[in-house]
């Protein structure tokens, strides 16, 4: 009887803490498939050089949720800005000045960070 009521507020706790349903964060590293590559979305022909040219990035969504998408610049600088692109979409291609790239995916309830040191002619 002296620690009921501690007792009962640990297993209310308990009981809310493994009934929550969120899409949880490995969930969105599963879905997201983040690599540097040329682009061949007929931007640009597989036989043509890349010259010079900024980098860029875009995300599908493949999870089950709406997602955003941000990219931020090596100083803080918002780059890019996709909301609610929904489970199948792709976003738009966003260009950039190569360096330390930030971006950062999330649904709402979880969110991923991803920093990736861009270079020229990269998708």
């Amino acid at each position: 009887m002296k620690y009921l009521l501690k007792n009962i507020a640990c297993a209310i706790m308990l009981l809310f803490l493994f009934n929550c349903v969120t899409e949880p964060v490995d969930n969105i590293q599963d879905d997201l498939s983040i690599s540097a590559t040329q682009p061949q979305d007929g931007l640009e022909s597989p036989s043509t050089t890349c010259s010079a040219q900024d980098p860029k990035a875009r995300l599908t969504n493949n999870g089950t949720l709406d997602v955003s998408f941000q990219i931020y610049s090596e100083d803080g600088t918002m780059i890019g800005d996709e909301h609610d692109v929904e489970p199948g979409e792709t976003s738009d291609w966003e260009s950039f000045e190569p360096g330390e790239t930030v971006f950062v995916v999330s649904n709402g309830t979880s969110e991923k960070i991803i920093v990736i040191d861009m270079g020229t002619c990269m998708a």
